[in-house]
């Protein structure tokens, strides 16, 4: 265990995609624990910035650190969950053989599984509530099913940050509940969670903090504060209409199409 906070201190942060900048002069600092909605429109740098948090994107400029140690430093404590779109799911393997791809960090690729190594993986598809499915191919599974197998996956990991890139999307409101219960208990294990969303309303309502970004900070705090028609109209410009008191935008759902009802 590290002795120091899991916190993510980002300081001047630029990051080019095919030359260009994705994201440009981000700063901030999320403490350890916190839930983190990172909202904006599309191409407005989240998955950049949760790709360049794993080393996925070289960073341009800037400087971030995780445990108050430069990026790259933990290997293994930063777990991240794309999006479903970039996942090959004809590959051939089993439930169970994906989870146990989050010990290899752990492991490294030429060393052989343990039985603490097989529990983890077992607990951590249990807790997802997919224990029926440890042995299905990952082809064969509904877009719900098929986010929990990688929910599992970043959980065998045993991260002390988590970020999960749209989890929402495509999937059924019993998984949707069983993302927002996870985060309840990753909330009590002190694991920071940042989350990619186009909903407001869940953001408004489940979340610590919330960035509001295109490419450039436009408003980071309590939601409450950021979500203001100011800031969503600095992000979002033309594409923002207000339905009934809520602002929506071109990129989200409206509440009564993509609301979870569950009590904090």
């Amino acid at each position: 265990m590290n002795e120091q906070p899991a916190r993510i201190d980002i300081d001047h942060l630029t990051v080019l995609y095919d030359g260009v900048p994705a994201i440009e002069n981000l700063s901030l600092q999320i403490p350890e624990g916190t839930r983190v909605a990172v909202v904006g429109p599309n191409g407005a740098g989240k998955s950049t910035l949760f790709k360049a948090l794993v080393g996925e994107l070289p960073i341009h400029s800037g400087y971030v650190s995780i445990h108050c140690q430069p990026l790259g430093t933990h290997q293994d404590c930063v777990a991240y969950v794309p999006q479903r779109e970039e996942i090959d799911w004809h590959f051939p393997v089993t439930v169970q053989d994906v989870v146990m791809m989050g010990r290899y960090g752990r492991l490294g690729w030429l060393h052989r599984t343990s039985d603490q190594d097989r529990q983890v993986v077992a607990r951590c598809i249990e807790q997802i509530d997919i224990s029926n499915l440890a042995q299905h191919s990952i082809s064969d599974l509904s877009g719900g099913q098929q986010q929990r197998v990688f929910l599992a996956r970043a959980l065998a990991q045993e991260p002390h940050i988590l970020l999960l890139d749209e989890p929402f999307n495509g999937v059924d409101a019993p998984t949707q509940e069983a993302i927002f219960a996870l985060l309840d208990d990753l909330k009590k294990q002190a694991v920071t969670v940042m989350v990619s969303i186009h909903d407001l309303n869940q953001a408004m309502q489940y979340f610590d903090y919330a960035i509001l970004l295109n490419k450039s900070l436009i408003a980071y705090g309590p939601p409450k504060q950021v979500f203001s028609s100011r800031n969503i109209r600095a992000a979002f410009a033309d594409k923002v209409m207000v339905v009934d008191g809520t602002a929506i935008t071109d990129d989200c759902c409206p509440p009564s199409t993509n609301k979870v009802r569950r009590k904090r």
